[in-house]
């Protein structure tokens, strides 16, 4: 699921991007397709970087720190059930709204592609 939701996060990131790209490209800006994505590409080359160099360290430096697990809970069973049910849902309604935003962005590029079908198809 978090692979899953990366991957939809990502592909809603691009096309921000690209529609951002296009609307600097309409306004006139002179900033080309290629050099924009170029800058996107070493951007996130930069923040992968980071993450891995962050990331190892804590992992070097964790094993120095002693370990302990506590887990103590003053809820009752109803309480943590419902807890749980309501983050199922709080999902839910994200996915459904990542979904609605993903479908509003690639609508006009759905339309360009589905109008040569409606053209061919009799009725």
């Amino acid at each position: 699921m978090r692979l899953l939701t990366r991957l939809v996060l990502l592909i809603v990131f691009i096309l921000l991007i690209v529609r951002g790209q296009e609307f600097l490209a309409a306004a006139g800006s002179p900033l080309d397709m290629t050099s924009f994505f170029a800058g996107v590409l070493v951007t996130g080359v930069f923040g992968f970087v980071w993450f891995l160099v962050n990331n190892w360290y804590s992992a070097l430096s964790g094993m120095s720190r002693p370990q302990s697990v506590s887990m103590e809970t003053k809820q009752t069973p109803a309480r943590v059930t419902i807890g749980s049910i309501a983050a199922l849902f709080k999902l839910l309604v994200f996915l459904a709204l990542l979904g609605l935003i993903s479908f509003v962005l690639v609508q006009d590029r759905l339309d360009d592609l589905l109008r040569p079908l409606a053209e061919i198809v009799p009725r």
